[in-house]
């Protein structure tokens, strides 16, 4: 994976994962009945942030690395094409002087004669300092002459000049390791450029595609990608594994198990086409106070300051509820108190934390908030015992029955 596209793929990961986090904390706290899915949904979703994150991290960790190679290598070639040019014996067309086979009839005996440049130092100068840092870099002798059979080559043997017998080139304090290059045998640079040592070390040496991270993607933020992984066999890793945690069953539970409960706890339909935790969340919506703004804006419509703007409203109204909450009270019999439970059916945050009521999900619409069986007795037991001289019963304050009935309990003991 090229460097720009695992920092992109790592980028959208981190973003997706965040959107679906956010997304699934306005159902947690606008929807408490299913919390369950939406607990899971977020776990899996901050498996997916970390792995991002981890990924975003060591590519940038790395990144720095990997420019001074590409940069270094790409620098030593153009230079080592420089000194190859200023030593070539004619136009760039003709044979390098460096290396010629036995058949080039065109060489000349005298010590320079058709090479242009007498000493690799020669070249020409392109920036400051050039020659200095080209002697330093290969450690080349500075003088050319012919020799055996009337060739035109380099004091040192290519294989020398260019560093194979002096070892690795070592750079930014062993950051960097460039492999020795050289030994071009009996071939011309020309022809076998990529393949012999100077060029096919340096090669090697870049970082290869392989050397950075594919980043896996990040959790889906739509109603149709969520239903895809929610498909047995299609289940991501980290899914299975937030089901897993939630419940405390150990990594070798059995996949089907895990597969059949996310199903389950989504609801999704025997086909795979419906989910109930999904038909919730396309239908959570939030009403944003702008004369311009589509109102409602739905969950799935919904940016990232939407989220956030939709999940605070949430909250703000769950809190209004929770401080309008009174204790149960009967004020002539139990019969008011189971009223007063089923008139909070449609808020189970509202009926649960009422002193005395329950939430059953399953229950009728207006009688899933019902009083508690054993408030129902002591209020019954209590009416009996509270009676006013004019026949009427007392207003009965539950929460303190319940602590004079817990007080009475520890006297006993």
């Amino acid at each position: 994976m090229h460097i720009k596209t695992a920092l992109s793929s790592a980028e959208q990961a981190v973003a997706a994962a965040t959107k679906t986090r956010q997304q699934h904390t306005l159902v947690l706290i606008a929807e408490p009945s299913y919390a369950k899915a939406a607990k899971i949904f977020f776990n899996f979703a901050t498996s997916r942030l970390t792995e991002a994150q981890q990924a975003l991290n060591k590519l940038t960790a790395e990144t720095a690395e990997y420019a001074v190679k590409a940069s270094y290598a790409a620098g030593r070639v153009d230079e080592l094409m420089l000194i190859l040019d200023e030593a070539q014996r004619g136009s760039e067309n003709t044979n390098y002087c460096i290396r010629h086979d036995s058949n080039d009839a065109t060489a000349d005996k005298s010590p320079t004669a058709g090479c242009i440049a007498a000493f690799s130092q020669a070249c020409t100068k392109t920036a400051a300092n050039l020659n200095i840092k080209l002697t330093a870099a290969f450690k080349k002798d500075a003088s050319t002459e012919h020799g055996t059979a009337s060739k035109c080559k380099l004091t040192e043997t290519v294989s020398t000049a260019f560093g194979r017998d002096r070892g690795n080139f070592d750079l930014p304090g062993g950051m960097l390791v460039i492999a020795s290059a050289g030994d071009f045998e009996g071939d011309s640079f020309k022809a076998y450029a990529l393949s012999k040592p100077p060029v096919d070390g340096l090669k090697k040496e870049r970082p290869a595609d392989e050397a950075f991270p594919t980043v896996a993607a990040g959790p889906p933020t739509t109603k149709t990608g969520i239903l895809a992984i929610l498909q047995k066999g299609s289940q991501p890793p980290e899914l299975e594994t937030a089901v897993k945690n939630y419940y405390g069953w150990d990594a070798n539970h059995n996949d089907d198990a895990v597969q059949t409960e996310i199903t389950k706890i989504f609801g999704l339909s025997e086909d795979g086409t419906k989910s109930t935790y999904l038909d919730v969340l396309e239908k959570l919506g939030y009403k944003q106070k702008s004369d311009t703004a589509a109102d409602p804006i739905k969950l799935f419509e919904m940016n990232e300051e939407m989220l956030v703007n939709a999940t605070n409203a949430a909250t703000a109204t769950n809190l209004k509820a929770k401080a309008a909450a009174k204790p149960c009270t009967a004020a002539k019999a139990p019969k008011d108190a189971e009223e007063l439970c089923n008139g909070k059916s449609g808020d189970a945050n509202s009926c649960n934390e009422t002193a005395g009521c329950n939430y059953n999900s399953t229950g009728e619409a207006n009688k899933k908030c019902t009083l508690k069986k054993e408030m129902k007795a002591q209020l019954e037991k209590a009416s009996q015992e509270t009676g006013g001289k004019d026949g009427k019963l007392l207003p009965i304050d539950v929460p303190n029955i319940l602590k004079k009935k817990m007080a009475k309990r520890k006297t006993r003991m």
